[in-house]
């Protein structure tokens, strides 16, 4: 239960079971919703500006029904067909251009919820020779709704619905143009489009948008022997299986998508921001897992750990035959070595030195540079440390 001045109270409830149907033998659930409320810059935040580059489509459109562009593919990089009789009332540099996004808070944002659902299991067979250890395996199935996401809609999709508006004989009031010039008059002359001027800014407050679903499986197997005469060792690996990341287009975007698939919208024109399937999409490995393997014997410790992240795709880069860019998988490793007195003048104190990254592997190349939400760039180095408990 949570109490919010702006939102007022909140109940979420949650509910897990656990039932051991044998020994060793554990099946486990629960149930939650869950709440997130915006916060304050996403609630009261002042005007921010930020500057992207985009394209006018509208602009695009009525040069190419003035057969000026061969089409709106030629605003990628514009080039005006040589001979155009009103080639001096075209502005090129209005085609594509860094645009104010004004960006502010929306007092009007409802919270984000959440519904969260898990079934699992865990084994700790009983059954296997002592002298073998001790066994724990956990299997977790897990799936995750959200709605009501607080993001925004975008400048270039702002864009683009005004391009699809003006064509239908309206306009987007949250892309704020100057009054047309006598220029922009005459590249409109006889398009049938309303003559628009060049782009002042762009209004793109923060709305509640798509909702998301998330599921996967986990998986952790963990081993441990003690009291040998040769020491304790032990012994964790836990992987992660991503099934499903689906994102629902937000309304706006999804306007423009049925209007693309309708021919409103000219085929060239892509949408920014990710929606649909996102498995290997950016920052979301289908796989990962992490290992862990430790041994122990009288002051002597000495520990391992590596760990796996499946490829990804770039998003928004392909090559010329259309195929998407992927930043390849990874594998890490780190070791260590600790020796802890027990008695003495130095009892408590432990020293260890260690390497991580032993291989010295680099980042999978992305496109600028490496993936800062998936890996490190760190390259191997060694580091000691020494430990005092009183």
């Amino acid at each position: 239960y949570e109490h919010y001045s702006d939102f007022g109270d909140i109940a979420k409830p949650k509910v897990a079971v656990a039932w051991d149907l044998a020994e060793g033998l554990r099946l486990r659930g629960s149930w939650a919703q869950g709440f997130r409320a915006p916060n304050l810059v996403q609630i009261n935040a002042s005007i921010v500006t930020r500057s992207n580059s985009s394209t006018d489509w509208t602009y695009c459109e009525a040069l190419t029904r003035r057969t000026a562009i061969a089409g709106l593919g030629s605003c990628v990089s514009p080039t005006i067909r040589p001979g155009f009789s009103d080639a001096a009332s075209v502005n090129p540099a209005r085609i594509r251009r860094n645009v104010a996004e004004q960006r502010a808070g929306n007092p009007n944002l409802q919270p984000e919820e959440s519904e969260t659902l898990s079934f699992g299991t865990v084994i700790q067979p009983d059954f296997t020779p002592a002298q073998l250890g001790d066994f724990t395996i956990t299997i977790d199935w897990w799936n995750v709704k959200q709605t009501g996401m607080v993001g925004v809609f975008r400048g270039q999709n702002a864009l683009t619905l005004d391009y699809l508006l003006r064509k239908q004989g309206s306009f987007n009031p949250n892309v704020v143009r100057a009054a047309p010039t006598p220029e922009d008059v005459a590249i409109f002359a006889g398009t049938g489009l309303q003559a628009a001027g060049e782009i002042l800014y762009v209004k793109d407050l923060y709305d509640n948008l798509q909702p998301q679903e998330v599921e996967g499986i986990d998986l952790g197997v963990m081993w441990s022997l003690r009291g040998t005469q040769y020491g304790d060792f032990s012994v964790n690996l836990n992987v992660s299986h991503l099934l499903k990341y689906y994102l629902e287009p937000s309304p706006g975007v999804q306007a423009l998508m049925e209007a693309k698939a309708n021919g409103e919208i000219d085929p060239v024109v892509a949408f920014s921001g990710s929606a649909g399937d996102l498995i290997r999409s950016g920052g979301r490995p289908e796989w990962k897992w992490s290992g862990t393997a430790t041994w122990r014997y009288q002051n002597i410790t000495l520990g391992a750990y590596t760990s796996y992240i499946g490829s990804v795709y770039q998003d928004g880069l392909t090559n010329a035959a259309g195929e998407v860019w992927t930043v390849e998988s990874q594998i890490t490793g780190n070791l260590y070595g600790e020796y802890e007195w027990e008695d003495g003048r130095m009892a408590g104190t432990a020293v260890r030195l260690g390497v991580r990254n032993l291989t010295d592997e680099a980042p999978p190349l992305a496109v600028d540079g490496y993936l800062g939400t998936v890996h490190q760039p760190y390259g191997r180095y060694w580091y000691a440390s020494v430990r005092k408990s009183f």
